[in-house]
């Protein structure tokens, strides 16, 4: 009988440390796959900002453009206005 519970003893610790290792690959495998999981994170942020800089650039280049435009807009309506006022002047001169 002691052999009997000797041997059911053996068993329980070796089912425990079984269990300790199985757990212990576990949280290892756990560890592993969070991992892996920021680096793909931080792959995707890498490429989020590829992509966002030619996108930014692009707006940035259709502001400038804008703007230049506006400018120019501007320009052409002071010298048609003068224009304009050196006509009115000439024909009263005439």
């Amino acid at each position: 009988m002691e052999i009997l519970k000797a041997a059911v003893e053996h068993h329980k610790e070796l089912l425990v440390e079984k269990c300790q290792e199985l757990i212990r690959e576990v949280q290892a495998a756990k560890e592993e796959v969070s991992e892996k999981i920021a680096v793909l994170q931080d792959e995707k942020l890498d490429l989020e900002n590829e992509l966002a800089d030619p996108v930014k650039m692009k707006l940035d280049q259709d502001t400038l453009r804008q703007s230049e435009k506006d400018q120019y807009e501007e320009k052409l309506h002071v010298l048609q206005m003068a224009e304009e006022s050196s006509k009115k002047k000439l024909q009263r001169l005439k």
